[in-house]
């Protein structure tokens, strides 16, 4: 049987995994397989360690081997089943503004068309507020790990080191793990998987842009039409679904002080676990 992870980036969604993710896969010391979240201490659980073992059939002589599920955090049976698999496991855990945190996620989920409601429904709906805030009580999730792992076995690392010294904080996770650190993957410079800025689709846009691109497409060359395409899209003058919903504009001021209060209490408990100065996240 190929080895199996000794190692778990845990969380949480939109914190950056993804890159970790593939920083990993650039690593000769590390083995990653390519689908960044399997699942299997959480829904994919009952399939047992031998549905688990095919992601690591390609796995070498790589001394760390991880499982990249950000999902994890959220799930409060998976310390207890991750520690019977593996007691002397490290954690890694990535951690986010969660008002940031819920509002990217939301817009990931919502350029692929997989929902269509309003954010502020998720303060407003139990299942939304379940499925939105809750992963956002970092403190309550992070104790469930310390009750079954060391300190010296977690690292909580913070998504606004990465925005901001991205080389330093993937040396940090790779001192952790005890590979080299002078490594420098070559999407260190890049980003993957960010929340789109605009709706791929908007009833209210489409008929507009097709009258548009009717009367002028005859006339224009391919790169042209790519080009105006992407200004009709963008430009604010035209009707569209409430710009205030935009990402790049955030959300309505009033559910973002909202949603400050509803997690001011779980960021102060956080900040003295971690001896982390988290003002900063308002």
């Amino acid at each position: 049987m190929k080895a199996l992870p000794n190692f778990f980036l845990a969380g949480c969604q939109k914190t950056g995994s993804t890159w970790i993710h593939q920083c990993f896969r650039e690593h000769p010391e590390i083995y990653v397989p390519q689908d960044d979240a399997i699942h299997y201490f959480t829904i994919n659980y009952y399939k047992g360690l031998s549905w688990y073992q095919q992601y690591y059939q390609e796995q070498l002589n790589e001394t760390m081997i991880g499982d990249t599920t950000p999902s994890y955090i959220r799930d409060p049976f998976v310390p207890r089943r991750i520690f019977n698999y593996c007691a002397d496991a490290k954690i890694i855990i990535t951690l986010r503004n969660p008002i940031d945190r819920a509002f990217s996620h939301y817009w990931h989920e919502k350029k692929k068309k997989k929902i269509a409601f309003d954010f502020s429904e998720v303060i407003r709906n139990y299942d939304l507020y379940q499925n939105w805030i809750v992963p956002g009580f970092y403190y309550e999730h992070l104790q469930k790990f310390y009750e079954w792992f060391s300190e010296r076995q977690i690292l909580v690392v913070f998504y606004e080191d990465l925005a901001s010294n991205p080389q330093s904080f993937i040396q940090d996770i790779f001192s952790f793990l005890g590979v080299d650190n002078e490594m420098v993957p070559s999407i260190v410079e890049g980003r993957v998987n960010q929340a789109w800025k605009y709706p791929r689709e908007s009833p209210s846009t489409k008929p507009h842009r097709e009258k548009i691109r009717k009367k002028i497409s005859p006339y224009l060359p391919e790169l042209a039409k790519k080009t105006i395409k992407s200004l009709i899209l963008t430009n604010p003058s035209l009707p569209q679904d409430s710009m205030s919903e935009y990402y790049d504009l955030g959300m309505n001021s009033r559910l973002r002080e909202q949603l400050k209060y509803i997690y001011s209490t779980e960021n102060e408990k956080l900040s003295r676990l971690t001896g982390r100065d988290l003002s900063g996240w308002q």
